[in-house]
């Protein structure tokens, strides 16, 4: 107990503060993770650090601190989550580079006077937060509500501007990987990609009886790709959805009720050990077929 802000009562008062890590999903959400934040001049004090029974190694850490804690507590036990939210108190510094190293998104709150700078975008955004919110339309926010608050209705502006030319940044970030090689598909169709093969089979001057299977991949926009073994269906999809029709004549397929934010390894691994279990022919008949 010592006075302090807290941000639930506004102003300095008499408290105790806790940082909170809630896991969030469709399912719903509970407190998975917390830690008591000491005031220095607690941890300053060894004497009141054993009367409340703390540990004697227990040093100073903020709340920014306590939190990446919390995140590397929660990535060592394969938590399943893609992004992490926070206000202003963890909006800059360690958090933010803890999981861009991780490889997770994050919406985190700063102040009106931190500064960006874009990257590899033109023309380039520079300037203070509250600067660059200037320069939007009234148009381009869109207000929403975080549920109610203790003071009422929790409404939040919100409007998106890019920062970062993503696919230039995460060329450059996995330029160095070589042991999967990974393809994103934007504004994809598969019917799009046939009409367009065979469109270019005629610019080409292609004659009708040199079409084969051969051919037809080479004109595809997967030219060189292998064609999928597997192909997994999250949230209990039933369909094909125009996606790789061509190339998923003969691939399996599995499907799971597990939505893909949630698809995490443990989820991988069950679809990998029920494709181990198929019996591919590829068009053939069973080998129990074929001895019958």
């Amino acid at each position: 107990m010592a006075r302090q802000y807290t941000g639930s009562a506004g102003k300095i008062t008499s408290c105790q503060i806790g940082v909170f890590a809630a896991y969030v999903s469709g399912h719903g959400h509970a407190l998975i993770d917390r830690a008591l934040y000491l005031p220095k001049k607690w941890t300053d004090d060894p004497d009141r650090l054993e009367a409340a029974y703390v540990p004697a190694d227990a040093g100073f850490a903020t709340k920014p601190k306590l939190a990446t804690r919390m995140i590397a507590r929660a990535i060592t036990a394969a938590v399943p989550f893609k992004w992490v939210a926070g206000d202003t108190v963890y909006g800059v510094g360690d958090i933010e580079q803890q999981l861009r190293r991780a490889g997770k998104g994050y919406v985190l709150g700063v102040s009106s006077a931190h500064v960006f700078r874009s990257w590899g975008k033109r023309p380039p955004v520079a300037g203070t937060a509250a600067d660059i919110a200037r320069t939007r339309r009234p148009s381009d926010w869109k207000r929403l509500s975080a549920g109610a608050g203790t003071k009422g209705p929790r409404l939040h502006d919100w409007c998106y501007l890019e920062l970062a030319d993503l696919i230039e940044a995460a060329e450059a970030t996995t330029s160095a990987n070589d042991l999967i090689t990974l393809f994103v598909a934007f504004d994809y169709g598969g019917r799009d990609e046939i009409i367009c093969a065979f469109k270019r089979m005629m610019k080409d001057g292609v004659k009708p009886e040199e079409i084969d299977e051969e051919l037809v991949n080479s004109y595809l926009f997967t030219t060189g790709i292998p064609d999928p073994d597997l192909i997994v269906r999250t949230s209990g999809e039933m369909r094909t959805s125009n996606f790789l029709i061509w190339q998923a004549a003969y691939a399996e397929w599995y499907v799971t009720p597990t939505l893909w934010p949630d698809f995490n390894r443990e989820e991988f691994y069950k679809a990998l050990v029920s494709y181990s279990a198929r019996d591919r022919r590829f068009g053939r008949l069973s080998e129990s077929c074929d001895k019958g």
